[in-house]
């Protein structure tokens, strides 16, 4: 409720604890003569107290997720809010160096640290896994174009499957952005010919790869199984269906249905499907 509690040489300059708040305080920062300090709730709220100034907050911000700590500036003048994604808000004269925001970020951090001179920041992560996808179809449709696929793999992470697409630019279009519908499918799955094609697994995440191609390419063509069975614990099988007239198909199949997230990286140039483990 945001009550302080005072101890040693600590002095109370006042707190929440009267105050009817939207959403409870999660952190406290002191101002650099110890004479004043800030509470801060998880919709970004700021409370300052005794020599504490306010700078700003997120309270009438809408957050993807909620914030969790700040941390002042060497000065006072500002603060650094974070939230439980990584994403960093900065207030008065804290700069802005990055986040920890992104797909492949599965950890929930929970604080952080200026450096000494206020250059910088730490975050830091509780050991749990927090998978955000969805079961939700995918779709990324840009200028049409002819991507070259390459290679696929999968991977086990702590906190998910990972499958990838690498495709060669120099084969493709200019940035080697890929076209794409994914999501989850019922059987049976059948490419050109018609005949049904078996995919292992409970649920099955169907990609298709618009102005693109695997075998039916030229040099640098995907030489590798049209069937991989990687033995994870949610990816059990990736299927290739379809490859004919710039339009790749595959099929992965997984033990049920599970989030997955999906991005794109470059240097290669790749797809990326994270499917969670929880």
């Amino acid at each position: 409720d945001g009550g302080i509690f005072a101890f040693g040489d600590a002095t109370y300059h006042g707190s929440t604890g009267a105050t009817r708040l939207n959403q409870p305080v999660v952190g406290m920062a002191p101002t650099p003569t110890g004479d004043g300090y800030w509470l801060v709730a998880s919709d970004g709220g700021i409370f300052a107290f005794g020599d504490a100034t306010y700078h700003g907050s997120t309270g009438a911000t809408r957050l993807n997720q909620p914030v969790v700590g700040m941390a002042p500036t060497p000065t006072g003048d500002g603060y650094w809010l974070v939230a439980s994604d990584g994403g960093i808000f900065a207030f008065g004269d804290a700069t802005y160096h990055g986040s920890a925001v992104g797909p492949a970020r599965y950890r929930r951090i929970v604080g952080i640290a200026p450096t000494p001179t206020g250059g910088g920041y730490w975050l830091v992560t509780t050991g749990e896994c927090v998978f955000s996808g969805s079961t939700a179809d995918r779709t990324s449709r840009p200028e049409s174009h002819v991507l070259q696929q390459t290679d696929i793999g999968a991977g086990a992470h702590e906190c998910f499957d990972r499958v990838v697409f690498t495709f060669d630019v120099e084969m493709g279009s200019a940035d080697g952005t890929a076209s794409y519908e994914i999501g989850y499918r019922s059987p049976p799955f059948s490419g050109p010919s018609g005949e049904p094609v078996g995919v292992q697994g409970g649920a099955f995440i169907e990609v298709v790869l618009y102005g693109a191609r695997a075998r039916s390419g030229g040099p640098g063509t995907y030489d590798g199984p049209s069937e991989v069975r990687p033995g994870l614990s949610a990816v059990r099988e990736l299927q290739l269906v379809e490859d004919f007239e710039a339009l790749v198909v595959w099929v992965v199949g997984v033990d049920r249905p599970r989030p997955f997230n999906v991005f794109q990286l470059d240097d290669p140039d790749r797809l990326v499907i994270d499917v969670g483990h929880r």
